[in-house]
């Protein structure tokens, strides 16, 4: 019984790189409605953090469109989503901090003043949501990476 359940669970998640593509998507519409819809100017820890996410979001779009993995696309996630969390966790520092820096500030209002969306009464900021999303794609593709590993050798 317990077998049977966890090939349905594995099989169900052995494409996770659906699973990022939909995370990493999110991430890459909310950031452009952001700066393009709303008007909010980007700083450069901003754009710093787009550029990590954007090749996962096509990478990912790739792998399902094709319906093929590519050998090493779990260690680029990993690779990508690591720099990308460092890099959210120092803008998370920033804003919780509410040091004004010259890196968070650009034309607009800097990241380290604003709460932008509450769900369920609780602010989430730009800075905590990309956390969010580059931590689940980092936690994703290790558990990917291990899976792939644990069916390559039950397959045998």
């Amino acid at each position: 019984m317990f077998i049977r359940f966890r090939n349905k669970i594995s099989h169900f998640f052995y494409d996770y790189s659906f699973v990022v593509f939909l995370v990493s998507s999110t991430g890459m519409f909310g950031s452009l409605y952001f700066s393009e819809l709303a008007n909010y100017e980007p700083c450069s820890l901003c754009y710093l953090q787009r550029y990590f996410l954007y090749p996962m979001v096509f990478l990912s779009a790739w792998e399902v469109i094709t319906k093929k993995k590519l050998p090493k696309s779990p260690i680029i996630y990993i690779l990508l989503s690591f720099m990308g969390l460092v890099v959210s966790l120092y803008h998370n520092y920033l804003q919780l901090s509410r040091t004004e820096s010259f890196i968070c500030t650009s034309g607009g209002v800097s990241c380290s003043k604003i709460d932008l969306v509450y769900f369920f009464g609780i602010p989430f900021s730009i800075p905590f949501m990309s956390l969010v999303a580059f931590l689940s794609i980092l936690v994703l593709s290790i558990w990917g990476m291990m899976k792939v590993n644990t069916v390559s050798r039950y397959d045998t």
